[in-house]
């Protein structure tokens, strides 16, 4: 009987707390919209999707070959060919300005690497201050290679292309992966001391807060 005395207490008291709720709209504004607005703010700006990023290139070989795989890498709302250069230190400079996201080059040798079957490697810049941005960029410069690898010789199990990706300026790729999780802990707490605050208050503006204190725990 008291167990379930006890239960049926508790099942009032929370009533008697949603009603309170909301019946103060200060108070329902508080626990739904701002929580809601940062979790869609902060959702968009985490956006794992990457578009348009400005690629610069500099193509040693001049060949074929090498003018394919800068079609494969820019026929795509991934990378947008925005330059072509004529040296490696320009297209690094470049990028350390923030002009261009990565950058391509493409040796001088590409082209008889390929035509006496053995790897030829190309390497790739990418401009790492945005963490999130340049692993999801890595990650399609490798396929994109290893598909136009398994175009020109389909029949080879390790890709005739090698990309070689230098990450500049944040070679460790330190990110907020964990960003989200901890605003909504920080939202929670905020929400929880805002609401224990206002209730705090109302029952001190009713009168019972003293009749609170007074009130024995139930174990």
């Amino acid at each position: 009987m008291r167990i379930a005395a006890s239960k049926a207490a508790s099942w009032l008291w929370s009533v008697k707390e949603v009603n309170q709720i909301l019946r103060n709209k200060q108070l329902l504004f508080l626990l739904i919209f701002p929580p809601t607005i940062q979790i869609l703010i902060y959702g968009f700006a985490l956006n794992p999707d990457v578009h348009h990023l400005k690629l610069g290139v500099v193509d040693y070989a001049q060949v074929s070959a090498s003018r394919e795989l800068v079609s494969v890498m820019t026929n795509n709302r991934v990378f947008d060919l925005k330059q072509v250069l004529l040296s490696e230190e320009s297209l690094s400079e470049q990028v350390r300005l923030g002009k261009l996201t990565a950058g391509l080059v493409i040796p001088p040798e590409f082209n008889r690497d390929l035509a006496q079957e053995q790897p030829a490697e190309v390497q790739v810049f990418i401009d790492s201050v945005d963490a999130n941005t340049a692993g999801i960029a890595s990650g399609y410069v490798t396929q994109m290679v290893r598909q136009y690898s398994l175009k020109l010789q389909p029949e080879r199990v390790t890709p005739v292309i090698s990309p070689q990706i230098t990450f500049l300026y944040n070679p460790g790729l330190t990110s907020s992966w964990f960003f989200v999780p901890g605003v909504l802990g920080v939202v929670l707490t905020l929400i929880g001391s805002l609401v224990s605050s206002v209730t705090v208050v109302r029952e001190k503006d009713t009168g019972t807060l003293e009749q609170l204190l007074m009130t024995p725990a139930e174990g």
